[in-house]
């Protein structure tokens, strides 16, 4: 067998596999939303706290994500840990794990991103990349809670997170998606494993307290 045999049955088993993977089902991938997450007057104090810390944003600008980002969060996120703690159950089970074998986070692990006009988070899984440590990989699920001032005064920045294929056992991503808005006080549940991304935003003025807030974090297998 000659090269040009080798590429042949390279390419024949590579249109196998791209048939095979559009002919499987489509599948949502899964997630919980708790709106009015935080009691309002926690909610207004956390809010109040994220903005006050303007300064001490510095940017994660590189290629495939772009936004100000605050880490760790301010210690009044002491709050929201405390609140993720209490529900925890409501958040991690019906992602098919039990609350016992995960760690939550606590209000040091968490992180504050302020995304203004033209800022985006690409494609990406949160338990894995090139950089990626063995804190990162031992995320199971991810938390997105939303603040913003209301009413709203940016547009975009979707939580978007894709749909996926099972073949040979594996989880595909596919070309669809779920697109969540950023709803003030909403947080949003998904597997680490989920291929999700963050749409532009749009907001004409750019004045920091009407950015597109979010507290980030995971509960992660024990190290």
């Amino acid at each position: 067998m000659d090269d040009a045999d080798r590429a042949a049955l390279a390419q024949l088993a590579r249109d196998h596999r791209n048939r095979s993977l559009e002919q499987a089902e489509v599948l949502p991938s899964p997630y919980v939303k708790v709106n009015g997450f935080l009691p309002q007057a926690d909610h207004d104090e956390l809010f109040k706290a994220i903005v006050a810390a303007e300064s001490e944003y510095v940017s994660n600008a590189m290629d495939g994500r772009r936004a100000l980002v605050l880490y760790p969060a301010p210690a009044i996120a002491e709050l929201f840990a405390a609140q993720i703690l209490r529900v925890a159950p409501s958040l991690v089970e019906p992602l098919g794990f039990r609350t016992e074998d995960l760690v939550a986070p606590t209000a040091r692990d968490l992180a504050v991103t302020a995304s203004g006009h033209g800022d985006f988070f690409g494609p990406h899984r949160d338990d894995t990349g090139p950089l990626a440590t063995p804190e990162t990989q031992a995320r199971r699920v991810s938390l997105a809670f939303h603040l913003n001032s209301v009413p709203k005064r940016f547009e975009g920045g979707e939580l978007r997170l894709y749909d996926y294929r099972v073949f040979n056992d594996e989880s595909v991503p596919a070309n669809t998606f779920a697109a969540l808005e950023p709803e003030d006080n909403t947080l949003i549940a998904f597997l680490s494993s989920t291929r999700h991304d963050v749409a532009s935003v749009r907001f004409e003025d750019n004045a920091f307290a009407g950015r597109r807030f979010s507290i980030t974090g995971s509960f992660s297998i024990p190290s």
